[in-house]
């Protein structure tokens, strides 16, 4: 991922895009 972002603003990508966000959901089935 690091080589597709742009060296000068880590928030976006070499295409000027916003940078992808990571996200982590943890979920429980009901019982």
């Amino acid at each position: 991922l690091p080589q597709f972002l742009d060296q000068n603003d880590p928030n976006k990508t070499i295409e000027g895009l916003p940078a992808p966000q990571r996200a982590t959901f943890i979920a429980k089935k009901p019982c």
